[in-house]
């Protein structure tokens, strides 16, 4: 097998001619030949050594020129990948950018449908509201119709229907005193008492659809006066201010 003196004799003298520098050109220079292994080992040195660059050479380019132009090669070289680089983390950074602007979007949209959402569930809260207050109120006006019917009736029986219909007003506004006493008495540790609002949150549903059905009406300014007219007679209840007391409760505290 050629040494690696022997390979390296041969090569410059190749690159002297100049001839092309290669493991097969060098191989058929040498006395004896050689392997690819063995030559392409010692031929591979040579080269990183002489920095050989064939097309260059094979050009018959000065020494000082060739080592000049392959400074530029490998400046150029460089300079290309600083660029590359530098495109690339712009292109990265636009990406970025477009990403977040995207991403901020998408939670700008996301707010606004939960915006929208929630409006809507309170709108259709209130178009339900709105409904049973609409069927409330047209029980409300059969039950006025009811009794400006029963008020206003003339000819036969005009003053027996009148009568009946006081009887079940006062009949219903009585069980509505006792009831309100009931339920005062039933929070007898409550010595505050309540006022006609807390009341009439508390007034069983059935008794408030009795009002509508006998044409009674149940806002706070009618119900205070009637409370008032029983608390006047003496029945079922006692005032202090706004607060209503049952008068059993009354009673057991002068007691």
């Amino acid at each position: 097998m050629p040494t690696r003196s022997e390979v390296w004799f041969v090569a410059d003298r190749l690159r002297a001619k100049p001839q092309r520098v290669s493991i097969r050109s060098v191989i058929d220079a040498l006395p004896s030949g050689g392997s690819f292994r063995v030559v392409g080992q010692h031929l591979a040195e040579w080269k990183e050594e002489r920095c050989y660059q064939p097309r260059l050479e094979l050009a018959q380019l000065p020494e000082a020129l060739q080592e000049q132009l392959v400074g530029f090669g490998k400046a150029v070289w460089e300079g290309a990948l600083r660029e590359a680089t530098r495109q690339f983390q712009a292109d990265r950074d636009r990406l970025e950018g477009l990403r977040l602007h995207d991403q901020k979007l998408r939670d700008e949209a996301l707010d606004v449908a939960d915006t929208i959402s929630a409006r809507t569930d309170v709108a259709a809260k209130e178009a339900e509201r709105l409904r049973v207050e609409l069927a409330m109120a047209k029980e409300e006006i059969k039950g006025l119709r009811r009794k400006l019917k029963g008020v206003r009736a003339v000819g036969a029986g005009a003053e027996v229907r009148k009568a009946e219909a006081k009887a079940a007003a006062r009949d219903y506004w009585d069980r509505l005193a006792k009831e309100v006493r009931d339920i005062l008495s039933a929070h007898r540790g409550m010595r505050d008492g309540m006022t006609r609002d807390e009341i009439l949150r508390r007034l069983p549903e059935p008794l408030k659809a009795e009002a509508i059905e006998l044409g009674e009406d149940l806002g706070l300014p009618n119900l205070s006066k009637r409370l008032d007219e029983r608390v006047l007679r003496q029945k079922y209840l006692t005032k202090e201010g706004r607060v209503y007391r049952s008068r059993d409760d009354a009673a057991g505290t002068a007691a």
